[in-house]
């Protein structure tokens, strides 16, 4: 009886270590998709700016205009597909570490 409540007391202790462990994980993979949307959103503003401005003399009809249409579209349709890539994998990312800790958690909780 003594030493299998030794033997819990132990798993418990593990348990919390790796939930502990998982934890700061999770929150470096937040911190890091935070700072990848934020530089997103810099991109996207960047690209934006631009696609808006004037097109330069000599540039009309796609003389040096290098992968843009008339209207730009192609670079927008660029900017947003970097940004919903970006976001998805910060999503699919933070999904995976929450589960994780979701799991060590009823773990824990089963000890």
């Amino acid at each position: 009886m003594v030493q299998a409540r030794k033997d819990g007391e132990k798993r418990r202790k593990e348990l919390e270590a790796k939930l502990s462990e998982v934890q700061s994980r999770l929150s470096a993979a937040e911190a890091a998709a935070a700072r990848m949307a934020e530089e997103n959103d810099r991109l996207s503003e960047q690209v934006a700016s631009s696609v808006e401005r004037p097109v330069a003399e000599g540039q009309e009809n796609g003389v040096g205009g290098g992968d843009r249409d008339e209207n730009g579209l192609a670079a927008k349709a660029a900017a947003a597909a970097a940004e919903k890539a970006a976001t998805a994998a910060a999503a699919d990312s933070d999904a995976a570490w929450q589960k994780k800790v979701q799991l060590l958690a009823q773990e824990k909780d089963e000890v």
